[in-house]
């Protein structure tokens, strides 16, 4: 069943997982860590690909970092991991996650630096939505996570009908919807699993009508 494969990457950040585990320096140093216990556990999917891409967006610059306690939150052991800890802070809190504060605008390298924060910022809600696809390949049914989350469709029909009028971050402007969406993809794997049980009784009345025709 899918939501099994999904499964596997959460028991990854078990409490048992994190307890062992300091809270890394950087976002960089943390998402790594996170990407070598997905590497020895063989892991792929939504989190490996959201990994992934932060990764290759951070290291194109040195000294992009986000404020200590802020790391603090995404790193340690949450519902979820820290690349999607990552995803859910950088749609509510933007530019302001990040430790900018020291960084002067007249220097070449800090100037980068903030365009490099103000990309990621931008990328958000697409990186957002390719995360919600992806959940919802795992699961057995197209309208799994739609049935289960109401406020899914706006955020959808916005990006599908709305994203080439409008910036990125225009299409999600509210964050207390982006933390009610992320309060629901806690309970990801009891959804999946509820959809993989409608779709083995549904199988099965289709099974049945048949054999009566």
């Amino acid at each position: 069943m899918h939501y099994k494969w999904f499964l596997i990457g959460l028991i990854l950040f078990s409490p048992l997982v994190q307890a062992k585990l300091t809270t890394p320096k950087t976002i960089l140093a943390c998402l790594g860590q996170e990407e070598l216990n997905l590497h020895r556990n063989k892991t792929r999917g939504p989190i490996y690909d959201l990994n992934q891409t932060f990764i290759s967006e951070l290291t194109s610059v040195v000294g992009v970092n986000i404020k200590e306690d802020e790391l603090r939150k995404i790193c340690r052991y949450k519902p979820f991991t820290p690349s999607v800890n990552f995803l859910r802070s950088l749609l509510v809190q933007r530019e302001k996650l990040f430790a900018l504060n020291k960084i002067n605008q007249q220097n070449g390298k800090d100037a980068y630096r903030i365009q490099v924060v103000k990309d990621l910022v931008q990328k958000g809600p697409h990186l957002m939505f390719r995360y919600l696809a992806y959940l919802q390949g795992l699961t057995s049914r197209h309208d799994c996570l739609r049935k289960r989350i109401p406020n899914l469709y706006s955020f959808l029909e916005k990006y599908y009908f709305l994203e080439k009028d409008y910036s990125m971050t225009q299409l999600i402007d509210d964050t207390q919807k982006i933390n009610l969406l992320f309060k629901k993809l806690e309970n990801f794997n009891s959804m999946a699993k509820a959809c993989e049980e409608e779709h083995q009784l549904l199988l099965k009345k289709e099974l049945l009508k048949t054999q009566k025709e």
